[in-house]
């Protein structure tokens, strides 16, 4: 698992190949039946989820706040992974010890980059404690997980200075390009006409100056 995921980060795989593979990696070794991706919103205080294994679609909210009540918000906001044995009479909020999942033991480690906490991982199974074995297993998928998210935010950043001016941010003649050839692929399929609007600016040199 640990290699495939390294395969992955070393090609250059995209966020839904990546954690696919990193929602694997946790369930199979710890014989988890949900796990959970989220990372953490630029506000601090609100977490977004984005990948996840074992709920059914549309039973988690894609945008929660980071309650320290709760076993993923407690990982979250003390930057320490945290574990539960009997959830169901912890003192931590756990929304499904009602029976709807057979889940009573659960896992959450945080995802760190320079010391800040900028995602988090949980996976829950029935029973059963966590051993030493696999918090160290958990800790070198997160900071995996922390690298691939570092290569997506340095491609996307990338990607904008490629398709925007440095100094004024405005689009250059790539982005220009690159959006017309979608519009005219789109209105070719659809039998329409694509217009170009050109406005030239007077005196540009003294705007970008």
């Amino acid at each position: 698992m640990i290699s495939r995921l390294r395969a992955l980060n070393s090609s250059g795989a995209t966020p839904d190949e990546v954690e696919g593979a990193v929602l694997t990696a946790v369930a199979s070794p710890t014989f988890s039946t949900h796990v959970l991706i989220a990372d953490v919103r630029e506000d601090g205080r609100s977490m977004n989820m984005r990948a996840q294994l074992g709920w059914e679609p549309g039973v988690l909210s894609s945008v929660l706040d980071i309650d320290s009540s709760t076993l993923m918000g407690d990982a979250l906001s003390s930057g320490e992974l945290r574990t539960e044995t009997d959830l169901a009479n912890s003192e931590y909020t756990w929304r499904n010890a009602n029976g709807v999942l057979e889940i009573n033991a659960g896992i959450a480690f945080p995802v760190l980059r320079d010391g800040k906490v900028i995602a988090g991982i949980s996976a829950y199974r029935a029973t059963g404690g966590w051993a030493e074995e696999d918090f160290e297993y958990v800790r070198e998928i997160a900071r995996m997980y922390a690298d691939a998210m570092s290569r997506w935010e340095l491609e996307a950043e990338q990607r904008r200075t490629e398709l925007h001016d440095r100094l004024t941010g405005l689009p250059t003649l790539a982005l220009l390009t690159d959006r017309l050839e979608q519009a005219l692929a789109r209105d070719r399929a659809g039998g329409l006409m694509t217009a170009v609007i050109v406005l030239d600016v007077t005196h540009v040199k003294r705007v970008t100056a």
